[in-house]
């Protein structure tokens, strides 16, 4: 048995997409009576819940938007505000997913 290290980059990155596909069997499963939209949105915040670092399974993540490089001066030429790079908005995704009302209704 090799001594205990940290995963590498493609190992966290293989981790999470194993437990994201683990969420999507576990939402395909569900068997109360839901809608298609009900069932996508479970399966919405349970990824939420993970990156929010509120799952057993897995480590929160930061998440932190990344721009292209030209966007800024793009948007500021448009009139329109740019995304920001550094700033975290991880860590109560799954809770304002929820406050807020259901989408193209």
């Amino acid at each position: 048995m090799s001594e205990p290290r940290a995963l590498k980059e493609q190992e966290c990155r293989d981790a999470f997409l194993q437990y994201v596909r683990g969420l999507i069997d576990y939402c395909e499963k569900e068997t109360r009576k839901q809608s298609v939209r009900e069932k996508l949105e479970l399966l919405v915040f349970a990824i939420l819940v993970s990156i929010d670092g509120e799952s057993v399974e897995v480590p929160g993540f930061r998440f932190i938007p990344n721009p292209h490089h030209d966007d800024r001066e793009y948007r500021r030429n448009r009139g329109e505000n740019w995304w920001p790079d550094d700033v975290d908005i991880g860590g109560c995704l799954h809770d304002q997913f929820c406050k807020m009302k259901g989408g193209s209704e």
